[in-house]
């Protein structure tokens, strides 16, 4: 039995005596990827030679060719353009990525090409077992799936095409793949297409955190996703599920679409079935053929376990479905749907939404922004449900309604509800605790009948727009040049890094860095290793500095690591960054940006015990600068993108524990933070925990567990934080005047958004799907012209003195900071302090109550529309000296009223 606890000397000479001859490379490919491909491995090659033409089994080869790279420190193993005949499942090893030639289908150009895996594994067996396991870190990108003898006359059952690693050691061909038994985080799914796959992904059993996939594609004809066991924050963003994927895919067999349609609804299919996850962040999903679109809950078919989830959902499109949304089963915290389509128009009886809640739960879901079509657009069984600037289209009949709500209440917000045939717009049961429509439409044979139980105001209702219905994703993002002959080994006998912890490798890398900045760009690179850093990195305009990660990196399995040694930094606030990121013009005006990616940084002198000031960790000083897939375990001032101008800057899985200020933008025409994350857990996960895993490294310095960490307080050698020293921020936005926030999540930050005045002016900022669990969820202190928005947002302040928004006094009165969609939970003093500008909330959901007041308004106006008070309280609104407040059409505790008397307002 082989296992892979490899002495570091070892893994260095191996990697020094490949590195020139068959060690990473720009491999040559057919289509554009989102990044610069470079192999550590070419499963093609000698001596795996996997079989290209889909005549023999490839499965024996690639399987070696993931296992090599594992050996050699992680990164890409290439597969190129061709068919790969897959006879036996595999297992991709931690800090491993499967990678292929791969052209999108995307418009009407969805013909399969490039890197095709023929999968003829688990044929007629629906085992739990996946064809591909992920482990730690480890990916699949760029590459289609298919199934030769699959049927669309007699669908057969296959195992989910990618799940987890399983617990413990995996044998594969003879030998032992390492696989982390408590610890499954990070797994990768990038660019895919799973052409007619039975059941694309499912993460569970086992625990799988932060999983991630993006641009994914197929015709899953069971089951497209699942979170059985998926807390800490998963994210799927631009998923797109279809019939025609298979129908117009190219390959043999392919069915008629309508054929398709027919097989997905009989196989009774679910395009994303959610059953456990904390926090999920959903964005861009086209889900379309689907017997269910959406379901939140458990089967009867599935194991114990844990069920229930909460998370945001923005630009859902839900086609050709039975019922659209199915929610049973969710967490407290509940949902936000924004902007969108949800159709369901298949077999007897469709149905767009169906919540049938526990009676104790009395949650709050809300939908903005989303048009509903079908015979009965939403069937309310328990619960609160809510619409803002929604469309119902209908055709209407003999007993139809729009909205049915047998047990609870649904609140109708500037809403159009038209049909072709006579129906009802609210039809209520017995048990119903009542509606209300305000400020909606009734067109064509739409009508609501007079009740008791249903409050109806015609007067009109004014929303914010939603700044955009489709997210604008960042480009992508490349050195200056991608040749084969623009990559720089820093291992190579031309620079000489070590990477061995002890020797510092400053020269070593800069000297790369220069070679690369003077041939006009390219790719500098580090291969696995620890490099010591006893002085400071600047990166030239054209350059990327790269690690060996193809995904996003966490503590525990981060194989390329600088560690900052630099003299005179430790102690020190102020002082030269430890990189820099040079943007520039070069003489013919082209943008020339200077990048990170695939690594992760570490200050070993740094200590729980007694946290110390360093200089910024990164500092950005041109344009089209970025950091992607990037962690800085213990940085204490990690990214500033904000002291000189970053036009255009991009900032996409970065993470780390706040100790001081993690992310800082400002002075910028435009530019993105996608995924970024922030948590403990990216310190102290470098001493694992009863894992029978071993990280590649013995990380220097003094590391702390999750257990260690809980009880400081109680070492006598601990320092407590001071806050002025340690604010702990995690983002910060400055002189932005377009700034766009995605999908970002703060775990353990004092401070989550800081919005501040730079150089006299406030950020404009949209934020979409962002969480906190910490303090102060949002600060504003100054706002630009166009404003902030926030929609699908989350917080949850957890200290004493935390609250989700304080709004500073200096906020002129004209500039407006908008929360749409927003749910609010913890126990707060008072829930938002507003004391300047305009503040507006539209659509929301108060999950808990606050200890005082929950909306505190003194100086400034605000507006609240269609929000939920799930809970009573003494007071919801204080007014305080020349506040002003419009409260209207809310609901508390599932009674709604038309204005200020659905809230108790005090001077």
């Amino acid at each position: 039995m082989r296992y892979f606890f490899i002495p570091f000397s070892i893994v260095l000479a191996v990697l020094s005596g490949l590195a020139e001859a068959s060690g990473p490379r720009i491999v040559e490919k057919q289509f554009p990827q989102s990044d610069l491909l470079i192999a550590t491995v070419v499963a093609t090659e000698a001596p795996f030679k996997a079989d290209a033409s889909g005549k023999t089994d490839a499965s024996t080869a690639i399987q070696n060719a993931l296992i090599r790279c594992y050996d050699l420190g992680g990164g890409a193993v290439f597969l190129p353009t061709g068919r790969y005949r897959m006879e036996k499942p595999i297992v991709i090893p931690e800090t491993v990525t499967l990678r292929g030639d791969f052209r999108a289908p995307v418009g009407d150009k969805l013909k399969v090409e490039g890197t095709i895996l023929e999968v003829y594994a688990g044929h007629n067996e629906e085992s739990e077992t996946a064809f591909m396991q992920l482990g730690c870190g480890s990916g699949v990108r760029s590459l289609s799936i298919f199934y030769p003898r699959q049927s669309v006359t007699q669908v057969v059952p296959y195992p989910p095409t990618i799940g987890p690693a399983r617990k413990g050691v995996s044998k594969v061909n003879g030998s032992s793949v390492i696989l982390n038994p408590s610890k499954r985080t990070m797994p990768v799914v990038m660019d895919v297409n799973f052409v007619n796959a039975y059941q694309c992904i499912v993460y569970g059993p086992e625990t799988t955190n932060h999983a991630f996939s993006r641009r994914v594609y197929g015709t899953p004809l069971k089951l497209g996703i699942k979170l059985q066991k998926a807390p800490a924050v998963p994210r799927f963003q631009e998923i797109h599920f279809s019939p025609r994927f298979w129908t117009e895919s190219g390959l043999d067999g392919a069915p008629p679409e309508n054929d398709v349609l027919q097989a997905m609804q009989r196989e009774q299919s679910i395009g994303f079935q959610i059953v456990q996850s904390d926090n999920g962040i959903y964005m861009d999903l086209e889900l379309d053929g689907f017997f269910t679109g959406m379901f939140f809950g458990k089967l009867p078919a599935d194991p114990e376990g844990p069920v229930a989830s909460n998370g945001k959902v923005f630009d859902l499109r839900i086609r050709r479905a039975h019922v659209g949304v199915d929610i049973s089963t969710i967490k407290v915290q509940s949902y936000t749907f924004a902007s969108g389509l949800i159709e369901a128009n298949q077999g007897d009886n469709p149905v767009g939404v169906r919540m049938e809640l526990e009676r104790k739960l009395r949650l709050g879901v809300v939908f903005r922004d989303i048009v509903f079509r079908g015979p009965q657009p939403i069937f309310n069984k328990i619960g609160h449900v809510g619409f803002l600037n929604s469309t119902f289209e209908m055709e209407g009949g003999p007993g139809s309604a729009a909205v049915h709500v047998e047990e609870g209440y649904a609140s109708l917000l500037d809403c159009k509800l038209d049909s072709s045939q006579p129906a009802q717009a609210v039809m209520l049961g017995v048990n119903a605790k009542g509606a209300s429509l305000h400020g909606c439409s009734l067109s064509g044979k739409m009508r609501q009948d007079p009740s008791d139980l249903i409050q109806i105001t015609t007067e009109e209702v004014v929303l914010e727009p939603l700044p955009f219905r489709k997210f604008p994703y960042y480009p992508a993002m490349f050195p200056a040049k991608t040749d084969p002959a623009s990559l720089y080994n820093v291992q190579s006998p031309s620079f000489g890094a070590k990477a061995d912890g002890e020797v510092d490798d400053t020269a070593s890398i800069q000297q790369a860095l220069d070679q690369a900045g003077r041939d006009g760009g390219g790719t500098v690179f580090l291969p696995a290793g620890m490099y010591r850093i006893d002085g400071h990195l600047q990166v030239p305009p054209g350059v990327e500095l790269r690690g060996i990660h193809e995904t996003p990196v966490y503590g525990f399995f981060a194989r390329t690591v600088l560690l900052a040694y630099v003299k005179g930094d430790r102690g020190k606030m102020e002082g030269q960054p430890f990189i820099t990121l040079e943007g520039s013009k070069d003489t013919t005006g082209k943008i020339k940006g200077a990048g990170l990616r695939g690594f992760s940084i570490y200050y070993p002198e740094q200590t729980l015990l007694d946290i110390v000031p360093y200089p910024v960790t990164v500092q950005a000083k041109g344009p089209n600068c970025y950091v992607i897939n990037c962690m800085a375990a213990n940085a204490y001032r990690g990214l500033d993108f904000a002291t000189y101008q970053t036009d255009g800057h991009v900032i996409d899985w970065y993470g780390s524990y706040p100790l001081h200020t993690c992310v800082e933008v400002g002075k910028s025409s435009h530019g993105w933070v996608e995924n970024m994350q922030t948590n403990p857990q990216y310190w102290i996960s470098l001493k694992p925990e009863g894992s029978v895993y071993r990280t590649f490294y013995n990380y220097p310095g003094q590391l702390f567990n999750s257990k260690e960490m809980r009880n400081l307080d109680n070492n006598p050698d601990y320092k407590k934080p001071d806050k002025e020293l340690k604010p702990r921020i995690a983002l910060v936005l400055g002189a932005t005047q377009s700034e766009v926030v995605m999908g970002t999540f703060f775990n353990n930050a004092h401070g989550g958004v800081i919005a501040r005045s730079q150089d006299g002016v406030g950020p404009n900022a949209v934020m979409i799907n962002h969480g906190l669990e910490g303090d102060i969820a949002f600060r504003v202190d100054a706002v630009g012209e166009k404003g902030l928005y926030n929609i699908n947002a989350s917080s949850h302040p957890l200290g004493t003195e935390g609250n989700h928004l304080a709004l500073g006094k200096e906020i002129k009165p004209h500039h407006k900071v908008v929360f749409s969609n927003s749910i609010n939970f913890g126990v707060p003093i008072t829930g938002f302090d507003i004391f300047g500008g305009q503040f507006i909330m539209e659509g929301g959901y108060m999950v808990t109550g606050a200890k005082e007041h929950m909306i505190h308004i003194e100086n400034a106006q605000a507006k609240i529309q269609g929000v939920y008070f799930r809970q009573g309280m003494k007071e919801f609104i204080h007014l305080g000296a020349q506040g002003t407040i419009d409260a209207r059409f809310n609901v508390i505790n599932g009674q709604g009223l038309p204005r200020e008397s659905n809230v108790i307002l005090t001077r």
